[in-house]
């Protein structure tokens, strides 16, 4: 029997759910803002040209640190819209933790195009390419 793909909206609410856990256990973050996810979150606010999937923050010590996280399926990785997301949700720009959650099977693409943008990622960076199996 063959698998059965997910359809990208279902491929994208499971990377979306899974990367807000990712956050919140390896980074300790708390989900503040999920988009389509009432009534358990508010919808996040614009941020730059686009609404991102998760918000989030942590306080350590006096500090408050913010998130952004944004899920992305492998249908439409590297359209114009991901692209300025991208643009406009990294740490350089938004001063805030980003990380981008994709598909596993989605990890070459995604590199590209994080390095087409020259957003330099890793576990030690401010930008986080997260990768779900899905």
């Amino acid at each position: 029997m063959s698998r059965i793909e997910l359809a990208a909206g279902e491929e994208h609410e499971g990377v979306k759910r899974r990367l807000a856990n990712f956050m919140q256990e390896k980074y300790s973050y708390e989900i503040t803002h999920m988009a389509d996810a009432a009534p358990d979150y508010p919808q996040p606010p614009k941020i730059g040209r686009h609404i991102p999937d998760i918000l989030a923050e942590k306080k350590v010590g006096d500090k408050i640190f913010k998130a952004i996280g944004e899920a992305k399926s492998c249908v439409g990785l590297d359209d114009d819209e991901t692209k300025e997301q991208i643009e406009d949700y990294r740490f350089e720009n938004s001063g805030c933790e980003f990380f981008l959650g994709v598909p596993k099977r989605c990890q070459e693409k995604a590199e590209k195009i994080l390095n087409e943008l020259g957003v330099s990622y890793s576990r030690n960076k401010k930008n986080h390419l997260v990768l779900i199996n899905i």
